[in-house]
């Protein structure tokens, strides 16, 4: 569903029959929605907004309803965000987010169809755990991972990213009840060193997937090639960085040569985007091997914790700041409008 411009280059609207999108007529999700957006932008097109979504669900379910009420929802988020078509850190996001469920996808599958002489990180033959959760909660995220993957080379990014959520959700809940008892403790940075592995890094996904703005999520076929072809590699690296020897250094080698063989391209944010996707695969195959040098050196544990942790702090604080700049040139097919879904 298109909504009115969030930049000052306003299109064209579409129009409706007037009083179908009357405050009476409106759903509760979706006027709980309507909320969410900023005062000046709802007064303008709350009403316009309201219209479409009648008609958008008019003779359909309840559960249609709150489809569009949470579309409705999602969009007004970001425009409170500052997530727009013309920020850098919205555009940063949709030039990621196609590797994002791409790398995902290839590591999860990685971790249920195992290889031989393959030994993820946190898995435990003798538990039902394979790396760092229940194998139920893995083989759901596979799952949820994959149906996200075939979405986005389908050209569907609205399924696309409600299944990654889902999946990242899934794993961050696991490693939070698996490390409830450091909670009980009050140990922060056990917690940290724990969800550094798993969990933390999938909220990074998440969050990269939910600030792309739908406009500039491509459909196009060397998007979906793209896609298809940096999940396979990332299968075969994560599986070859899960063995001993110098072959562990595979996963590492691979997102680096992806990056430098970005530089060269027109998109400047092409370089960042591969290395924010491709993270959390190497915080979960080195985070481990990593903590257990820094030990052997000496540096104590909760240091060796608080250093790993800088790269996502850098982006915590780096995607905000990015997202404050305005691009010069926005593209003609991209600046128009935002869309809701």
């Amino acid at each position: 569903m298109n909504t009115p411009s969030s930049s000052p280059a306003s299109p064209s609207h579409r129009t409706s029959a007037p009083g179908q999108g009357s405050p009476g007529g409106r759903s509760r999700s979706l006027a709980l929605a309507l909320r969410l957006y900023p005062g000046g932008y709802r007064d303008r097109y709350g009403e316009e907004i309201a219209t479409v979504a009648a008609e958008a669900t008019a003779g359909r379910g309840r559960a249609a309803r709150w489809h569009e009420a949470a579309s409705v929802a999602g969009h007004a988020l970001r425009l409170r965000a500052g997530l727009t078509p013309d920020r850098s850190g919205a555009r940063l996001a949709a030039v990621a987010a196609p590797f994002v469920v791409a790398v995902a996808a290839g590591q999860h599958l990685a971790l249920v169809l195992r290889l031989p002489h393959t030994e993820p990180p946190l898995t435990f033959p003798w538990t039902d755990m394979v790396g760092g959760v229940p194998y139920a909660i893995a083989l759901t995220a596979a799952a949820l991972w994959s149906l996200s993957l075939l979405s986005v080379l389908g050209g569907h990014w609205q399924p696309a990213r409600a299944a990654a959520v889902l999946a990242a959700l899934a794993v961050l809940g696991a490693r939070l009840d698996y490390v409830s008892d450091a909670f009980v403790r009050f140990d922060p940075l056990l917690v940290l060193e724990n969800l550094l592995v798993m969990g933390l890094p999938h909220l990074l996904w998440a969050v990269l997937l939910l600030s792309a703005p739908r406009d500039l999520l491509t459909t196009s076929w060397s998007t979906r090639a793209c896609a298809a072809a940096t999940a396979a590699i990332t299968f075969l690296a994560a599986s070859a960085g899960w063995q001993e020897g110098a072959r562990a250094a595979t996963p590492a080698v691979v997102v680096t040569l992806a990056a430098v063989l970005a530089l060269p391209t027109r998109d400047r944010s092409l370089p960042l985007a591969v290395v924010l996707a491709a993270l959390p695969l190497l915080f979960f195959t080195y985070e481990q091997t990593l903590m257990g040098t820094m030990g052997e050196s000496g540096v104590g544990r909760n240091p060796a914790t608080v250093l790993l942790a800088l790269p996502l702090l850098l982006v915590a604080l780096g995607l905000p700041l990015l997202n404050r700049r305005r691009t010069r040139r926005p593209s003609p097919a991209t600046a128009p409008h935002d869309t809701i879904r």
